[in-house]
């Protein structure tokens, strides 16, 4: 077991960034906004630097905050071994997500827990409403996500020829041409979310419907159902006791489009034709 020590001393200076090593894990800090510490990744972090050492340094601003390298600086620590260590002055945890230095991505959550510490709101709620989801049991953080933004598409941005980044679906000024892909609004810090009541009423009808079959929590059938739940006259608890009613209808389809058929077909059974409710054909599906 390394001592810990006050001073850190250089591993090389051949470089123009200096690497340093030191034993005194107190002198770093957390950055805020950057990334919950995953204990199973910790372990892992530790098998690896028990066999192969530490390969790749923490990078730290001025002020010893770590912006990229936490779970690095977590597994030395419990080993007991000496980090190491690059300072880079002013970088921030957005500069360290955007490099990735690690190698390893940021989930969804590591991205709404950013963006909720720089202090915009709809990232705020959004972690209350996932916490109101993980209350019900609701444990996919895409179905989550889902159900807040009130639909399965998830906004994309581009660079464009006039150094623009836009929507993909903005209209271009004429001459404009898509560059490439910059991220998702999720990450971009642009994500909004949709209608409570509606994330609300999408929540309680998956509920109900995830203790009818196995096969409620695949995306195809969440996608069917977000979008009947658009439909003004579309009553959930009718479909529910037609699935009680009749479960041999009840089955598992390959695309959204055969579940929406499905959902159609149960809903309608036995109905009058004039009572019967349009559902593929819908308008307000596509809304």
């Amino acid at each position: 077991m390394f001592s810990k020590t006050i001073t850190s001393s250089p591993v090389s200076t051949a470089t123009a960034m200096q690497v340093m090593q030191t034993d005194n894990y107190d002198l770093f800090k957390l950055m805020v906004g950057n990334r919950t510490i995953n204990p199973t990744k910790v372990k892992q972090l530790m098998t690896e630097i028990r066999q192969n050492g530490l390969q790749i340094p923490i990078v730290v601003n001025e002020k010893y905050e770590v912006a990229d390298g936490q779970h690095r600086l977590d597994a030395c620590r419990e080993l007991g071994v000496p980090v190491m260590y690059i300072v880079r002055k002013g970088i921030t945890v957005q500069d360290a997500a955007n490099a990735n230095t690690a190698g390893s991505n940021w989930t969804t959550l590591d991205w709404i827990n950013y963006h909720a510490s720089q202090g915009k709101e709809e990232y705020k709620k959004l972690l209350q409403w996932i916490e109101v989801c993980r209350g019900e049991g609701l444990t996919s953080l895409n179905i989550t996500v889902f159900f807040a933004q009130n639909t399965l598409t998830n906004e994309r941005f581009c660079m464009y020829s006039d150094g623009v980044v836009r929507s993909n679906a903005s209209k271009l000024p004429e001459g404009v041409k898509r560059l490439h892909q910059v991220g998702s609004s999720m990450r971009l810090g642009h994500w909004k979310f949709g209608d409570m009541d509606m994330a609300y009423k999408l929540l309680y009808t998956y509920l109900d419907f995830r203790e009818t079959a196995k096969w409620a929590g695949k995306q195809n059938f969440v996608s069917a159902l977000v979008k009947v739940s658009r439909i003004k006259a579309f009553d959930s608890k009718w479909l529910l006791k037609q699935v009680e009613a009749y479960p041999q209808m009840w089955h598992n389809c390959p695309t959204s489009d055969l579940f929406l058929d499905m959902i159609e077909n149960i809903y309608n059974y036995r109905k009058n034709y004039r009572n019967r409710l349009p559902i593929k054909n819908n308008p307000e599906l596509y809304l």
